[in-house]
């Protein structure tokens, strides 16, 4: 039979690992801490085995980000962090998906003079469509057209990635902004049909930045041709005040503009 009191010592000491390595995190630079990080990505997701070097490396643009943006080092963000590895390696242009949300959402916020919690927000860009990784292939790529029974499916993922959240009370505002994020400002999105005064700042922020990411690397994305940025942005622009808040569609300009300046894209 199995032992659960011979298991919960070694959980317990991993457990108190991670604690203190967080707290290393939070007073050491984010550069030229491979073993540590290293040692925390196999605490935290041992299954992606010694020889997986991408995952620690993306799990360290995301905490770089994040750290450019003054979050604390937290192991529920971390936890969430290692998530999007998986997610990512469902499709080929998703690859790196997170980072760039995380830079243009947690960059639109702190544009805008932080009006949204930026720990929350970040919790939110993490999670908002990891359930579209459970999808069927040929309704991500673009290829085959959906019917109206598979659409409605597929819109349910907001409140699915939603519920990943439900336990977790401290998110409640995460799970807000993941569940409204396909609401439009004119009232015509998804699942509720708010209107934009009903819907949360930060959700407006991530709709935003999902939109962006998706005209920006399209189903038939391939890293030699060039990306669509500047298309991107202009139908970003040309939803304003319908699909997305005018206010913050300003502010994504500025943003952008930013970010590109920095390279970072």
């Amino acid at each position: 039979s199995l032992d659960i009191r011979a298991l919960s010592l070694p959980l317990m000491m991993d457990n108190l690992r991670v604690a203190e390595l967080l707290d290393t995190l939070s007073v050491t630079d984010m550069e030229g801490q491979p073993a540590w990080l290293t040692l925390l990505t196999e605490l935290l997701a041992p299954e992606v085995g010694d020889g997986e070097g991408d995952h620690t490396q993306h799990l360290g643009k995301l905490l770089e980000v994040c750290s450019a943006h003054g979050l604390p080092a937290d192991p529920d963000l971390l936890f969430f962090a290692t998530l999007t590895t998986p997610a990512e390696a469902r499709l080929r242009r998703w690859q790196g998906r997170h980072v760039r949300l995380l830079q243009l959402g947690l960059g639109m916020n702190r544009q805008a003079g932080h009006p949204v919690d930026a720990t929350q927000l970040a919790a939110a860009l993490l999670v908002h469509d990891v359930s579209m990784a459970f999808m069927p292939l040929e309704w991500l790529d673009g290829q085959a057209g959906l019917t109206p029974t598979e659409q409605r499916r597929l819109h349910r993922h907001a409140d699915i990635s939603g519920c990943l959240l439900q336990n977790l009370v401290r998110w409640a505002e995460a799970r807000q902004m993941i569940e409204q994020h396909h609401e439009w400002a004119n009232g015509n999105g998804y699942p509720a049909g708010l209107g934009e005064a009903q819907i949360h700042e930060g959700a407006k922020i991530i709709a935003i930045a999902d939109a962006f990411e998706a005209i920006s690397h399209p189903p038939r994305f391939r890293d030699t041709h060039k990306r669509p940025y500047l298309r991107a942005a202009m139908d970003i622009n040309n939803l304003s005040g319908i699909q997305f808040s005018s206010a913050w569609v300003k502010t994504f300009n500025q943003t952008l503009m930013a970010l590109r300046d920095r390279g970072l894209s």
